[in-house]
């Protein structure tokens, strides 16, 4: 069964569904020592089938296959049009036709005896968790199982299944994400954490970034300025790395002197986490998509899937 650290590059290609993933961008991953993926939303499993034979015929390397996971649920009719009207002036933009928001299984039985017969070495599961008896049939034929998860309940639901591997998902994931349920709110305290402001840095005082003003220009001045004393900028400004200083000659910039640089340039820290991308600002002449039905419910992937193409 495939195991991670036989990767000569620990990079994993994520399976982009809808046109973004190319069998030329497995070969590539893979080439490079990567896992590379191929992307069988949205296809047939014929279709899967010719892109598994075009890989292998330009390399040797292991490879997985991502495989959507159906749903039983009907999304609401009403919202379901809505969310369609919505996007429709996006359609035009783009010059396509929206789709026929019909419900399937994304042909999920065909895919898995696929994978089974081709014995791909990772199949890695999205938008839901696969039952045991699926599981257990891919680990049968040695295929390792990856499931998508968003938070902690859907990671020990993948965890009693007997995922060998999870790829855990936050909402800094873009448009949607791969969770088991279609709820648009984070449900892990972790991921509500993320968006959340982070909490300001405290700024130093007008004392400390003058002393350290001081002690970063004299390590430049390979030690030749103390950090003792009264402030020894006043006595040659000329040597000052900018040429200014703070008690010179009548014109002369004192912006440059380190009191005032260390001072002037105090900012917040940054939060270290990605706005989620329902929340960013939109470009220009693009219309904010609100939500409405399930994104990822099967009927409304068909009915966008033309705009996603392109």
């Amino acid at each position: 069964m495939f195991d991670l650290t036989t990767l000569r590059e620990p990079i994993v290609q994520a399976p982009l569904a809808g046109g973004p993933s190319t069998p030329q961008l497995a070969i590539a991953v893979c080439e490079a020592g990567g896992l590379g993926f191929i992307a069988s939303g949205y296809k047939h499993a014929e279709a899967v089938r010719e892109e598994i034979a075009k890989l292998r015929a330009e390399t040797a390397q292991p490879f997985g296959v991502n495989i959507f996971v159906p749903t039983a649920t009907q999304p609401d009719p009403e919202a379901l049009c809505a969310y369609l009207e919505e996007i429709r002036p996006e359609a035009q933009r783009l010059g396509v036709e929206l789709g026929e928001p019909r419900h399937d299984d994304d042909d999920w039985e065909a895919k898995l005896g696929l994978v089974c017969e081709e014995g791909v070495d990772v199949v890695s599961f999205t938008f839901g968790c696969p039952h045991r008896a699926v599981v257990e049939r891919l680990h049968g034929r040695g295929i390792a199982v990856w499931i998508t998860i968003t938070n902690r309940e859907e990671a020990l639901a993948a965890h009693a299944v007997g995922a060998d591997a999870l790829i855990a998902q936050g909402s800094e994931a873009g448009g949607h994400r791969g969770g088991f349920n279609d709820s648009e709110e984070p449900t892990d305290p972790g991921d509500r954490a993320a968006r959340a402001p982070a909490p300001r840095r405290p700024r130093r005082s007008a004392a400390a970034n003058c002393q350290r003003g001081h002690r970063r220009w004299g390590r430049a001045r390979s030690g030749t300025l103390r950090r003792r004393g009264r402030c020894r900028h006043r006595k040659r400004a000329d040597a000052h790395p900018r040429g200014g200083h703070h008690r010179g000659p009548e014109g002369a910039d004192d912006s440059t002197h380190p009191h005032r640089a260390h001072a002037r340039v105090q900012r917040p820290a940054r939060t270290g986490h990605r706005q989620p991308l329902h929340d960013r600002a939109q470009p220009e002449g693009t219309d904010r998509v609100s939500g409405g039905p399930p994104h990822h419910h099967p009927a409304a992937r068909r009915g966008s899937s033309p705009g996603r193409c392109r």
